[in-house]
Order: C-alpha cells, then sequence, then structure tokens
C-alpha cells in the first residue's frame, strides 16, 4: 500500500505543468574598430552543413567541452570592418584554444586568415557595458550599449 502511494504521489509530481526554462548562452566575440564586443547572434549556425560538419568533428577530435551556458561548445571571433562587412576571424574553444581559423573553417570565402561571412544575411546585435537586463534563456540580454 506504501509503495502505491509513493508511485501514485510521483506519477502526479510527473504530470504537473511545468515552466521550461534554458541557460543563458555565452556571447560570441565582435570587434569593431578597437573594441571587442559581445555579439548576441550565430552567424555560423547558417553556414553550410559541410562547414558545420568539419567544426563538430574538429572539436570532438579536441574533445572540447561545453558546459551549460555554451551548448555549441565554441565561441567565433568575428570582425565588422568599417564598410559593413562581417568576418569570421577565427573560431575557439569555451576555454581560449583555437579550433580554426576562419580561412581554414570556410575557404570557399577566404581573404588571408579569415573569411567573408557571405552565407550570412541575418540582423546582429551586440554591445558592451554593464549588463541592465538579463533573462536566464539564450541571449536575453541587454547591455548598456547596443
Amino acid at each position: 500500500m506504501i509503495r502505491a502511494a509513493l508511485l501514485l504521489s510521483a506519477v502526479v509530481c510527473f504530470l504537473q505543468p511545468f515552466r521550461a526554462s534554458a541557460t543563458g548562452q555565452a556571447a560570441e566575440r565582435l570587434v569593431v574598430g578597437r573594441d571587442t564586443m559581445q555579439l548576441f547572434a550565430l552567424p555560423l549556425a547558417t553556414a553550410d552543413s559541410a562547414v558545420l560538419a568539419r567544426l563538430e568533428k574538429r572539436l570532438d577530435e579536441l574533445d572540447a567541452s561545453g558546459s551549460t551556458a555554451c551548448w555549441r561548445r565554441c565561441i567565433g571571433v568575428w570582425r565588422l570592418d568599417d564598410e559593413g562587412i562581417l568576418w569570421l576571424e577565427c573560431v575557439n574553444t569555451e576555454d581560449g584554444d583555437v579550433v580554426f581559423s576562419g580561412a581554414e573553417l570556410v575557404p570557399e570565402f577566404a581573404a588571408g586568415s579569415r573569411a567573408r561571412a557571405g552565407w550570412f544575411s541575418g540582423e546582429i546585435r551586440y554591445g558592451t557595458g554593464n549588463l541592465v537586463y538579463y533573462q536566464h534563456d539564450g541571449f536575453m540580454r541587454n547591455l548598456e550599449r547596443e
């Protein structure tokens, strides 16, 4: 009888509605002029599947560990030039070890050691300064200057 009551209690607990939430993610890095800012976009997510497979393979080879704050296991370093062109400088592990230069990862868009983000046509949001709003989910945060 006690087992049945415990089992029933456990089932009832799992059937109760609950709100799922995700973890706030580490931002990519964006260099604009002399400033390094947080980039709240993932331009690599829209890259060709072969590029993404090459990145995943290298991360596995390096045994790159992710965390709840960086599910993608890597952080891109990007540059926005004076003409408004977005460049991938490199991709690093969460610990800062280089995984690929931009040119190595996306050779079809290479110029020197970096790669022009020619596959990406979305909007980017970036900023710097103190945190003024934070929600524990993805890039749901605002900085003083965006």
